[in-house]
């Protein structure tokens, strides 16, 4: 397809620039696809797997010139990075507004940094809405406050008459904005990323935390590999690196819960013993909680006692609300599970090298014997990961450990803090 070459040749040329080899190495993570079911260009989910899905329609890509075809490109994938389709959802911000304020953002960002770029017809830009006096290349939520406070204006305004003309109100009201008016009106020319709804699609809040950190880890990974072959970081990457150590302070303890609230199974009994107060004669219904889960350590001294005595906590929590725990050590092998029963004995006696295969190997044996969760601590300087679980698993990385190792089956990842 004609099309798909001309991508590949603009990626290839991306990668073979300092200037954009950042764009070039993520965008080769990225699936790509041309067809008509959308009008010009998104980025969404693939609909078979957990990755992202960057999409083109290849009637709109054609008559573009090469400079558009690579604004267009990085102007999808700087949404990606620096996950504006999280935030609009957890903020619970103005869809339309955020959509403008977000491509404002980065329309300017990518035009003031690159001149070998060139804005397509349909992108927005500041001077879209003279009357608001926007300044060019500022933050989303600087853009997003200047709309909403005259979308507000406008809110405000419905209904009321002209006090000084004397002629009777715009029943829509206005936020003195021509052109914002028309988009909130009629939604004509508000930016569609209603693709975004989909790379959160039926994810939990856990999920959506331990994504926000796989990119993170990406943006960090791509950023060393460009440094150390001379390449120039984008204007604004410094701020989605900030992400990182942002996730970084979500509580590790939320996470752990949560993670382990999904895989409580319930079992639903009848009992006489306690009256039924709704049908007279008939059982009552009991419910019963059951929690089995493994919690194996790397044992090679890259744990700290710190760090065991945080997992202590939080296990003995679950522990205590009736969950069955087993925990065990590892580095080069691992161990056999002993059951826990308040406090982690974990000998520090074994050797050779971390290897987390073996602790996975580990819990697909045991998974036989009806374990639903399996939690692994490691510092993250581990070989690549090959063995992938039967149960879901969650790793913890201590503190000062390495987030960026390969983690092929995306298996759920938090660093302690």
């Amino acid at each position: 397809m004609q099309q798909q070459k001309e991508l590949e040749q603009l990626i290839f040329k991306m990668l073979c620039s300092q200037e954009y080899m950042f764009y070039g190495l993520f965008i080769t993570e990225v699936n790509k696809e041309f067809n008509k079911r959308i009008p010009t260009a998104c980025i969404g989910k693939h609909p078979n797997v957990k990755i992202p899905m960057m999409q083109f329609n290849p009637d709109f890509w054609a008559p573009l010139k090469e400079s558009q075809r690579k604004f267009l490109v990085i102007h999808e994938l700087r949404h990606y990075i620096d996950l504006a389709w999280v935030y609009r959802e957890e903020f619970g911000l103005d869809p339309k507004l955020f959509n403008i304020a977000a491509d404002l953002n980065i329309n300017t960002t990518l035009l003031a940094a690159h001149s070998d770029m060139e804005l397509i017809e349909s992108g927005m830009m500041p001077d879209k809405f003279p009357e608001l006096n926007l300044s060019p290349c500022r933050d989303t939520m600087y853009y997003y406050q200047r709309l909403k406070d005259a979308k507000d204006k406008k809110e405000s305004s419905k209904g009321k008459e002209d006090s000084l003309a004397g002629e009777p109100g715009n029943k829509n009201g206005t936020s003195g904005c021509k052109a914002l008016d028309k988009m909130l009106d009629n939604g004509d020319g508000v930016p569609d990323h209603s693709s975004w709804d989909e790379l959160t699609e039926g994810m939990s809040d856990v999920e959506k935390e331990v994504l926000k950190r796989e990119i993170a880890s990406t943006i960090e990974r791509i950023a060393e590999d460009v440094t150390k072959n001379a390449g120039k970081l984008p204007v604004g990457i410094e701020q989605a690196m900030k992400i990182k150590k942002v996730n970084q302070v979500v509580s590790w303890k939320n996470l752990f819960r949560r993670f382990v609230s999904c895989t409580i199974d319930t079992d639903v009994l009848q009992t006489r013993k306690r009256p039924n107060r709704r049908f007279e004669g008939m059982p009552t219904n009991k419910f019963k909680h059951k929690v089995k889960g493994l919690f194996l350590s790397d044992s090679s001294g890259s744990v700290s006692d710190a760090d065991l005595e945080r997992c202590n906590a939080e296990l003995y929590n679950v522990y205590k609300a009736g969950a069955e725990i087993h925990y065990a050590a590892w580095d080069a092998e691992c161990d056999d599970p002993k059951k826990y029963n308040g406090k982690l004995d974990i000998e520090r006696t074994m050797c050779g090298g971390t290897n987390l295969n073996c602790a996975l190997e580990k819990i697909n044996e045991m998974s036989k014997e009806g374990f639903k969760f399996a939690v692994i601590t490691t510092d993250g300087y581990i070989p690549p990961i090959t063995v992938k679980a039967k149960i879901p698993v969650l790793i913890l990385i201590t503190e000062g450990g390495d987030t960026s190792f390969e983690n092929p089956y995306r298996y759920k990842t938090i660093k302690i803090n």
